[in-house]
């Protein structure tokens, strides 16, 4: 069988394909590092600020034991984006206030204490965080809120999908 001669044109060919191949890539995974750095951090941030404010708000309320007024206050919180569920404890612990649906906050893999493992933070589809409520610098209940979010798993996923389009054209 005679050995085949590779051209000039089909090496550079080749050269220029690997290249643009390898650029993408390299592309695609310094994004992907740095998404996955900075995914949980701005979400963590923008959360526990959610949180703080409305345990600033429903403070009175708590402290003058008015549940009325503390669930009104809280109806704001079923604006925030992905809103799930979000509950008053007292000093005491007791449930003070409640909104949204607690099953959803139960079956939450962010309040699961064994959830912090590196795959759950991949997959997760949801967040929570607590908020101490306090009066005159005085810690008199938490707020804790649980929200739905897209899991860093869907965040690569988009990340992987654009590199290939922009590595086919």
């Amino acid at each position: 069988m005679p050995k085949r001669t590779q051209t000039l044109r089909s090496r550079l060919t080749t050269l220029v394909i690997v290249a643009i191949f390898g650029a993408v890539g390299i592309a695609t995974a310094s994004s992907v590092w740095r998404e996955t750095a900075q995914f949980g951090a701005g979400d963590r941030a923008e959360l526990s600020a959610t949180a703080n404010i409305f345990a600033a708000v429903i403070a009175k309320p708590v402290m003058d034991r008015d549940q009325q007024s503390a669930e009104a206050a809280l109806q704001a919180a079923a604006r925030v984006p992905g809103f799930q569920y979000v509950r008053v404890d007292s000093e005491d612990g007791s449930l003070f206030a409640a909104l949204g649906n607690p099953d959803l906050a139960s079956r939450n893999p962010a309040a699961d204490p064994e959830g912090d493992s590196w795959m759950s933070f991949l997959t997760s589809n949801s967040a929570d965080t607590t908020a101490p409520i306090l009066h005159n610098g005085e810690t008199i209940g938490a707020l804790t809120l649980y929200i739905e979010k897209h899991s860093l798993a869907e965040q690569i996923g988009i990340l992987l999908y654009d590199a290939l389009v922009a590595a086919i054209f």
